[in-house]
């Protein structure tokens, strides 16, 4: 839909902006990301960990 020009943002989040960015800049050379403009959705991030040993240690450590 981008690229038939049906709409002009393309809205992503920080942890998927850049890898998509690059994903696309060669077939679109036009896309770019705002510097300017930031959208705030306050959205929960979840981890999951296994129940091993070095599963309580990583868990322990996101929460530091």
């Amino acid at each position: 839909m981008l690229l038939l020009k049906r709409f002009n943002p393309f809205q992503r989040s920080a942890v998927e902006v850049i890898a998509e960015f690059d994903q696309r800049k060669g077939s679109m050379p036009d896309l770019h990301i705002e510097k300017d403009i930031l959208f705030y959705y306050p959205l929960p991030m979840y981890f999951w960990f296994s129940k091993s040993k070095e599963g309580k240690r990583l868990a322990y450590r996101a929460q530091e």
